[in-house]
């Protein structure tokens, strides 16, 4: 490198070689307005989400560089608190052959912008648990950047750990295999792989990487994208029938019924999805809605959807995000750090 990059995390990018970031352009700009109840900073920025080399949480922007139809696309999503509005950046390699506009299209989809909520507002002013909220939590949506298979990527460090092994597997998998992107203003970030790079790679320099089992599950999903390239496209064509989608996520290797409900409310905005809650997430949300971390899952889970049906998967995100958003500006519980173990 010929200088050092300024990193937009705390812990600074882990970038390995001698190699340049891949430099980022301006291509297109969007000022976009969502209907219904939007909050763009509820919606970007999550604080219950690890720090990540592959992303860039702001205090009035989120970055990403991510694939879009297959080609490295970096996005900057900001927004003023004087505005509902949202300022969508797109910035592409030099000679890229993307449509910036098919790409901010792909891009305000992937991050919620375009999603009707008929009747969220009223269910939010009439319901106990909901009106004590902040009132930005209201507009809170199900927003990810991510293909699925980069979405897949993350959430395979996100089984079975806490969340510090989770950022040093993330940082392991951008050093040996992202594609690292600078911005104009000198923030860089890692970029994702193709299916095809973590096949190449192989099994045992994961393992050596410290990635345990889950070396394994990637070299596995890269087969399996890789062998099937529309992966995503015939999942989407899915939506309309949600036990379908989740048939056709669980045949995915590696999925179980936790990275399912992220999938389908994350990437395919299935807004009353909630049919299992991971154990710490089940313990948050008990002591949340019971104040009883014991409480069993079924019966949380059927609680919410007796209260939020059609939109109990954004309800309970809201529930769930706001005690980090309390944690992010030093007023969280101290049993949330107990379990976050970061």
């Amino acid at each position: 490198m010929t200088t050092t990059p300024r990193s937009a995390s705390a812990d600074g990018p882990v970038m390995t070689g001698a190699v340049d970031p891949v430099r980022l352009r301006l291509a297109a700009v969007e000022v976009v307005e969502a209907d219904g109840p939007f909050d763009p900073r509820t919606t970007l920025i999550k604080p219950s989400h690890f720090p990540s080399p592959f992303d860039a949480q702001g205090e009035q922007d989120y970055r990403a560089v991510t694939f879009v139809d297959g080609h490295p696309t970096g996005l900057r999503a900001s927004f003023t608190d004087s505005s509902p509005a949202l300022r969508l950046e797109i910035y592409l390699p030099e000679r890229a052959e993307t449509d910036p506009t098919d790409a901010a299209a792909v891009l305000r989809a992937r991050l919620g912008v375009d999603q009707d909520l008929p009747g969220y507002a009223d269910l939010c002013a009439g319901d106990e648990v909901l009106s004590r909220l902040p009132a930005a939590m209201h507009g809170a949506r199900p927003s990810s950047p991510w293909s699925l298979y980069e979405y897949l990527s993350i959430g395979t460090v996100l089984q079975n750990t806490t969340v510090a092994r989770t950022v040093q597997m993330a940082r392991a998998l951008a050093g040996l295999l992202g594609t690292w992107y600078r911005f104009p203003d000198d923030v860089v970030l890692a970029g994702f792989w193709r299916p095809g790079d973590v096949v190449d790679l192989g099994e045992p320099a994961l393992r050596e990487a410290k990635l345990g089992y889950r070396a394994k599950t990637l070299t596995r999903l890269g087969a399996q994208f890789l062998a099937d390239p529309d992966t995503e496209t015939r999942l989407r064509a899915m939506t309309g029938d949600p036990q379908a989608l989740r048939a056709g996520l669980r045949s995915l290797y590696g999925v179980g019924p936790a990275t399912t409900g992220y999938l389908m409310f994350d990437v395919f905005k299935s807004l009353d999805e909630l049919g299992h809650l991971p154990p710490w997430e089940a313990k948050t949300l008990g002591r949340l809605l019971f104040d009883d971390p014991g409480t069993d899952p079924a019966d949380t889970i059927a609680w919410c959807h007796r209260r939020w049906a059609p939109y109990t998967m954004l309800a309970t995100h809201a529930v769930f995000e706001t005690v980090f958003w309390h944690r992010a500006t030093g007023n969280g519980p101290a049993w949330l750090d107990d379990l976050i173990r970061l």
